[in-house]
């Protein structure tokens, strides 16, 4: 279905071949106005950076649960996370998610105390 939508202006054709062209002209220059705004709607989405998963938590805020020495735990999203740092950060601390790495233990989060630049998103509390 969807790559039937983005061959519309194609298929749109067809109306030169079924009706007069005074009719099929206008019909087509709809299909073609209608195409340009779904292309551009498509290509502005594919060019958003990930909102969700690991990559999306990246430079986002996180609390600090238990105090890193440099292995805690962090809450962001309502969800705890085994966190760590170079620095240590005391319990109730404000801290920022950097990346993530697998690691014997499991999966956990490596955390800064700076701030990451005024662009990145403040989603977690």
């Amino acid at each position: 279905m969807c790559h039937g939508l983005l061959a519309l202006p194609v298929i749109g054709l067809i109306a030169f071949v079924v009706l007069p062209v005074d009719i099929a002209l206008p019909l087509y220059a709809l299909i073609a106005v209608v195409s340009a705004l779904m292309y551009s709607a498509i290509w502005h989405a594919l060019r958003r950076p990930p909102v969700t998963g690991l990559e999306g938590m990246a430079g986002s805020p996180a609390r600090v649960v238990e105090a890193l020495r440099p292995i805690g735990l962090i809450r962001c999203s309502g969800e705890l996370w085994r966190a760590a740092t170079l620095e240590s950060a005391e319990e109730g601390a404000r801290v920022w998610i950097e990346r993530f790495e697998r690691r014997p233990e499991g999966l956990t989060a490596i955390v800064r105390q700076t701030a990451p630049s005024a662009s990145a998103s403040l989603r977690c509390h």
